[in-house]
């Protein structure tokens, strides 16, 4: 738990720099923010850069409930960006659609929950089942996280 403690510091610590840096020159972009923070010591992947200047980005399917102005705008209002897949092209969120369908099927149909903690606890059940006892056939009958294991040994 010291490591998950000392990582979540060093990301604060990280962010408090990274911000600095974007408050003193707004016209640094990624490229030069990026340069910035490794000459500070600050070995940092691009895209973890990317994504600070960017913002939270939701991405979702092209449902007409997610791309209506409404929502949008809701989303503009909270600082997220609205990500969507090009029309009739499912394969960039494939797996996620894959996840929700099992989730719904085997958990969520069939386990009907009358609050919100029930709910919270009936996702958390199904992805540790999912992850660690759901055989995939994929995935030569094994779990998620038994193939990982077999796979990197």
């Amino acid at each position: 738990m010291l490591n998950g403690k000392r990582r979540l510091r060093m990301n604060k610590t990280f962010e408090s720099i990274f911000w600095g840096i974007h408050f003193m020159h707004p016209e640094f972009g990624r490229p030069r923010i990026t340069d910035e923070l490794n000459e500070n010591g600050y070995l940092i992947n691009h895209k973890k850069v990317y994504r600070l200047i960017a913002g939270a980005v939701l991405h979702s399917d092209s449902g007409f409930q997610y791309t209506s102005k409404l929502y949008s705008s809701r989303l503009e209002d909270y600082g997220i960006k609205g990500s969507h897949s090009r029309k009739g092209n499912c394969l960039d969120n494939a797996c996620v659609e894959s996840f929700f369908s099992h989730l719904k099927t085997e958990k969520l149909y069939i386990n009907k929950c009358k609050s919100e903690e029930e709910l919270e606890q009936a996702l958390e059940d199904y992805i540790y089942h999912y992850n660690y006892k759901r055989r995939q056939k994929k995935l030569k009958k094994r779990a998620p996280i038994e193939y990982r294991h077999a796979f990197t040994a």
